[in-house]
């Protein structure tokens, strides 16, 4: 390729995804045809001016009378449509390809928040004698430091050649997550779940950034994605792993000592009360079940089976978990039976608290 090639397509990032030769095809075959196209009608335009223009002195001369040919009118009408249905081919197959997750991949969470995104994965200890469980998230840090500027991100760390779906949602306004090189880009919406996938084909840190204007320091949600080869990969999950595994080990080791627990370690206690008790009849994401979904649940109004109202707050939590019987959602059963015991009642109302 000759330099003045290479300087042409360096326009782009590098394609670092399973999808960015293709959306690169599709960009630069629309931008050719365009560009020849401007070329000939704006080239034929300036041709005739020149050609046809009145010349000085020259007697006013009376424009013929045209009514229409239809081989030329053929012509340009089949040409245009022939040229759009490639289009429509090349930008179609590469849409369904970027909208298509392969089977098997990997999930990670991403939630959009002003200003930074918050990503969990799906990297979790569990200790099977206490219950607690911490799985791996990677907060990201909002506000710029005064007269510091950004503070420094930490990296999404994927692996070279996996594919990875993710799932999306923002807990304040509408984001877009945008990765240059690998050719993404979703929007992010409150109380709506998007999802956009990739498989990094590069290793290397690529820039990741917010495209959607969400307030003050829009300009500074940026972070990044480090793809790192496989077996850089799994040495940085199992150091992960280990430090999960110390903060459950600090967690029991607090409880054994009678210290009271911190609202986030009761959370945890929470957390693994609801799997083990209460996953199967109240879901996290909005689904119906024998009971009502309890994602978000604090502050929210609730319609009884009486028809009265009310805010759910922890007293409501309270009573609902002790006497399920005595406020029913409108709509739902009186068939919850109590399973939580005293002390695990406090867990999961510290879990609720922590649910959007």
């Amino acid at each position: 390729m000759t330099f003045a090639a290479k300087l042409f397509f360096a326009v782009l990032p590098p394609e670092a995804s399973t999808v960015a030769g293709g959306i690169d095809f599709a960009f630069w075959l629309i931008t050719i045809i365009c560009g020849i196209s401007f070329v000939l009608v704006e080239g034929a335009l300036i041709y005739f001016v020149i050609k046809y223009r009145r010349k000085k002195g020259e007697a006013d001369k009376i424009t013929p009378y045209l009514t229409h040919s239809t081989k030329l009118e053929i012509i340009w009408t089949v040409i245009p449509t022939l040229i759009m249905f490639v289009i429509f081919y090349y930008g179609m197959i590469t849409y369904l390809e970027l909208k298509t997750p392969p089977s098997g991949a990997e999930t990670l969470k991403v939630t959009g928040r002003m200003w930074a995104w918050d990503i969990e994965y799906p990297i979790c200890e569990r200790d099977a004698e206490s219950g607690i469980q911490e799985c791996y998230k990677n907060i990201g840090s909002t506000n710029p430091v005064p007269g510091k500027g950004i503070p420094a991100r930490n990296p999404i760390v994927v692996q070279l050649g996996k594919a990875y779906l993710l799932e999306m949602t923002s807990l304040d306004v509408i984001h877009s997550f945008y990765v240059p090189a690998f050719r993404i880009k979703q929007d992010v919406v409150p109380g709506l779940k998007t999802r956009q996938w990739f498989q990094a084909i590069q290793a290397g840190t690529f820039h990741m950034f917010c495209t959607e204007y969400c307030g003050l320091n829009h300009s500074g949600m940026i972070s990044a994605i480090k793809v790192l080869p496989e077996a850089e990969y799994k040495a940085w999950e199992e150091t992960t792993r280990a430090k999960l595994r110390e903060k459950i080990a600090q967690q029991k080791a607090d409880l054994a000592s009678g210290k009271p627990p911190s609202p986030e370690m009761m959370a945890k206690l929470g957390e693994a009360v609801y799997t083990s008790k209460c996953a199967s009849c109240h879901k996290l994401d909005g689904t119906r079940l024998v009971g009502p979904p309890l994602n978000g649940i604090l502050g929210k109004e609730r319609e009884l089976s009486d028809g009265s109202k009310l805010v759910a707050d922890e007293a409501y939590l309270l009573e609902s978990i002790v006497n399920p019987k005595a406020k029913v959602v409108k709509g739902y059963p009186a068939a919850m039976v109590v399973q939580v015991s005293g002390d695990e009642v406090p867990q999961v109302i510290e879990y609720l608290k922590t649910l959007k």
